[in-house]
């Protein structure tokens, strides 16, 4: 059995059959998984998401956390915003973004 841990992601049998197919070795995963370094990884992800105080995905995050873009941004927001980051030559300042 590939997963044997509290976090349910599936019948086995299609996990292996999706990583055989994808040329993944099965073992690696199930080390991952059997030696807790699957769920170390999902809780420092977890630890992550709280303390930048991202309410979901997608959630750009510039300037050093001071601006945060979520959700359905346009290419047209993210761009000017990112001109502005780069071309403000103090990051305390308030950007027009």
């Amino acid at each position: 059995m590939l997963l044997r841990c509290a976090l349910h992601l599936g019948p086995t049998d299609i996990l292996e059959q999706l990583l055989e197919k994808s040329n993944i070795d099965i073992e690696s995963i199930r080390a991952v998984f059997r030696t807790g370094e699957a769920h170390a990884l999902l809780e420092s992800d977890q630890r992550e998401k709280e303390s930048l105080q991202l309410s979901g995905s997608p959630t750009f995050v510039l300037n050093e956390g001071r601006q945060k873009l979520y959700g359905n941004v346009g290419y047209g927001v993210i761009e000017a915003n990112i001109k502005e980051v780069l071309k403000s030559p103090n990051a305390e300042a308030a950007s027009w973004c």
